[in-house]
């Protein structure tokens, strides 16, 4: 988990991911095999197959930190 820590910047000359954002690390799972699953945050992992993104509902998003931090420990 992390938070926006700066302005966005764009990259014409890049073909995809034209926009950067600066970010600052508040939460992190060290070991990806322990990170928890989407369902964690009520999220099917169907949804993620059809969308680059998904936007989380503020019920989803405190799902999702709690277990990121429960397992951040």
């Amino acid at each position: 988990m992390v938070e926006v820590a700066g302005h966005p910047e764009n990259d014409p000359g890049r073909d995809r991911w034209r926009w950067r954002f600066p970010i600052r690390p508040l939460l992190v799972v060290r070991d990806l095999r322990a990170a928890p699953p989407v369902e964690a945050a009520g999220v099917l992992p169907r949804s993620l197959g059809r969308h680059s993104y998904i936007r989380l509902t503020p019920e989803q998003f405190e799902l999702g930190r709690a277990a990121i931090a429960a397992e951040a420990g």
